[in-house]
């Protein structure tokens, strides 16, 4: 599925972060959290924005660099979706901070353009309601 990459924030870098590079440099503590071990491997509608000329946006996880750590600030469940079909992940870096920018310096990763086209695996979209405080997804197409 082809996306044009987006970050949250306009400050917000994009980069292309091997797996390996995923699983050896960013605290898995953080990312487990929020029960991203067993996620299914499905899109939620709401990480897409779709313009009006058809282009489709793809919302990338975004992580910090803070304590001597990376922190996601939000993504967990999409980068566990990516992470499982992906030799590589597109991934945002907020530059939020000194220590953010020397801990990316020295990470190993692939610069990315701003809205740059991106090819993510062509898996299900689903929209994601809440009902009596139950989360629920139905498929969509």
């Amino acid at each position: 599925m082809q996306c044009i990459a987006e970050t949250t924030l306009a400050t917000d870098e994009p980069f292309w972060i091997a797996r390996t590079i995923f699983y050896e440099y960013f605290d898995q503590d953080d990312f487990l959290k929020r029960e991203c071990v067993n996620v299914s491997q499905n899109y939620l509608e709401a990480w897409f924005v779709n313009e009006s000329n058809g282009a489709r946006k793809f919302m990338l996880p975004t992580v910090q660099y803070i304590g001597g750590k990376t922190q996601f600030i939000n993504g967990r469940h999409r980068a566990a979706v990516l992470i499982k079909c992906m030799a590589r992940v597109p991934i945002a870096f907020a530059m939020s901070s000194s220590e953010s920018k020397d801990w990316l310096a020295f990470l190993p990763k692939v610069s990315m353009g701003p809205a740059e086209a991106i090819e993510i695996p062509d898996l299900p979209v689903v929209k994601c309601f809440h009902l009596n405080g139950i989360n629920n997804k139905r498929s969509f197409s």
